[in-house]
């Protein structure tokens, strides 16, 4: 029954019955994120943080905005508040009740499964010889060196898949009076191709270190991810307006 709800009139509505409180609700997020830091944790502000005053100023500065970037502005704001709801309070709760100074088994696995050996099979069919053990990529360099690369969490392209939630999830509630069949397979496509595209990020990673060396690899995975995110992100939302246009 979701997919037939007319989701963009019921998100226009909200915001429009809930904007009065949003100033408020901004100032107490932005001072509780401040205090809690300040008070509890480390007073340097992390990636966390950031996401959660990057939402507490769209709440603040919502209705400062002109109407005529109205669409600018319910999106920033969703999209904010999309990130908050699926990854920033998950992980906060998450973190709560881990030892964040162990390794989670489970996790592990997952990275390993999800992108260690796939990217050992992958680099082995490109004739690069490569072999994964516990979440390390040993890989022989040009000169004919072992060499090993660690491949952790952060390179699953979990932070890639994130954004990519976010935003198509704010872009539908926006533009589409619907979440049909097509938003759906859309949806389950642009993630099949972020998945991919971290991938060949990482392939593209291992192969600069196995020609270039490792300060190479490390100015590879610094600066390949956003390119490469960047583009498939780009031609992902060309073919969703060319072949799904009936927005609302």
């Amino acid at each position: 029954q979701f997919l037939n709800k007319n989701i963009a009139p019921i998100v226009r509505l909200s915001l429009t019955t809930f904007r009065r409180y949003f100033l408020f609700l901004g100032i107490i997020i932005l001072f509780l994120d401040i205090y809690f830091n300040y008070r509890f944790f480390d007073p340097q502000f992390g990636g966390l943080d950031n996401l959660i005053i990057f939402f507490s100023l769209n709440l603040i500065f919502y209705n400062i905005i002109p109407e005529k970037f109205e669409y600018e502005r319910d999106f920033t704001f969703l999209f904010s508040f999309i990130i908050l709801l699926i990854f920033v309070i998950p992980t906060v709760i998450f973190s709560s009740f881990s030892d964040l100074s162990s390794t989670n088994p489970h996790e592990s696995y997952l990275v390993r499964f999800l992108l260690s050996i796939p990217l050992e099979k992958s680099l082995n069919i490109l004739g690069f010889e490569s072999i994964s053990l516990n979440n390390n990529l040993h890989y022989i360099d040009s000169d004919g060196n072992l060499a090993m690369v660690s491949v952790a969490r952060g390179c699953s392209g979990l932070y890639s898949v994130v954004i990519f939630i976010s935003a198509f999830f704010s872009y539908s509630l926006i533009n589409y009076s619907k979440f049909d069949s097509n938003l759906f397979l859309f949806l389950l496509l642009g993630l099949l191709i972020s998945y991919f595209a971290n991938l060949f990020r990482m392939m593209l990673i291992v192969i600069v270190g196995i020609y270039y060396g490792h300060d190479a690899l490390l100015f590879a995975h610094s600066n390949l991810g956003w390119i490469i995110f960047s583009c498939w992100m780009l031609l992902f939302w060309e073919f969703l307006l060319r072949f799904n246009p009936n927005n609302s």
